[in-house]
């Protein structure tokens, strides 16, 4: 169905068959001429953007990688430029402010130094040549100074552990201490989990440290909150797109999602307890797409 869908706006489609061995998808020579005629490629592969010549032969073409893997149902995606739109005032406010601190009503209260900190996002939209993004997609990413990251976070029920596909039953609080992890305090089967995940870790000495905090960005149809243990709600990049939510990396094997916190750079609240608030609200077409009252 895609590939039709991509004939009917006027895409040219290649099927190609890369040798197993084959480490560099433009040593084929079908792929390699394309990419000399092509402004815009959309990749089904996902192993363009990783071919070590890539920036040599990506470099005067848009690249837009489709990826469904980790989408349970796309009719829920909202598909808007006001993923974009929210994403540059994310960046205009992380330049002009000097802490990011997220909060909640039930004890969450982790601040970031923006100093020396770097942001990117993820929105699924390539406008310039060079450009390599992934679709679906919306998230706005702050990578802190590894010292930079403090307070607490309180895990309650809802929320998520990303890479086990789980939803928290049991609050679970992680202390944090110069950017690192210092103590997991719970006795639940959810507490023990995480220090699982974060033991298995590959890299003992990163295990434990801030890797990143995100905000979602992509609104999604239908009810998000109807039922705090419906496996359903991991459905957009398993929850990490989804509009409101933050999200906090522990090392490379455990990202945290919340649901119902606040998030602000210095005075101005983007994020209110799970909702996108002030300018970054949806606007009349995606409200209308996503079945929203507010």
């Amino acid at each position: 169905m895609t590939v039709i869908a991509l004939e009917r706006i006027g895409c040219q489609v290649f099927h190609v068959s890369p040798s197993l061995n084959t480490r560099d998808m433009f040593d084929h020579p079908t792929i390699a001429e394309a990419m000399k005629r092509a402004k815009f490629v959309v990749d089904l592969t996902g192993l363009l953007h990783e071919s070590p010549s890539q920036k040599e032969h990506l470099k005067n073409v848009r690249v837009l990688i489709l990826n469904f893997g980790d989408v349970s149902d796309l009719d829920h995606l909202v598909v808007s430029s006001g993923v974009g739109r929210r994403a540059r005032t994310l960046h205009e406010l992380a330049e002009s402010s000097q802490a990011f601190v997220l909060t909640s009503d039930m004890g969450t209260h982790l601040s970031i130094d923006l100093s020396n900190a770097y942001c990117d996002d993820d929105t699924g939209i390539v406008t310039q040549p060079g450009e390599v993004s992934k679709w679906p997609a919306g998230i706005f990413r702050i990578t802190p100074n590894p010292k930079a990251t403090k307070g607490e976070i309180l895990i309650t029920p809802g929320d998520m552990i990303l890479e086990a596909r789980h939803i928290i039953t049991a609050p679970v609080r992680l202390e944090i201490h110069k950017g690192h992890v210092v103590e997991i305090l719970g006795e639940s089967n959810d507490a023990n989990l995480i220090r699982t995940q974060l033991e298995s870790q590959s890299q003992p000495n990163l295990a434990y440290g801030i890797d990143n905090v995100s905000l979602g960005l992509n609104f999604v149809r239908g009810d998000k909150g109807t039922n705090l243990f419906d496996h359903t709600r991991l459905g957009l990049g398993q929850g990490q797109y989804t509009a409101g939510w933050c999200s906090v990396s522990v090392g490379t094997a455990v990202t945290v999602i919340l649901t119902n916190t606040s998030a602000t750079f210095d005075s101005q609240t983007v994020i209110d307890h799970g909702e996108l608030c002030g300018n970054m609200q949806p606007d009349l077409y995606e409200k209308t797409a996503a079945g929203l009252s507010y």
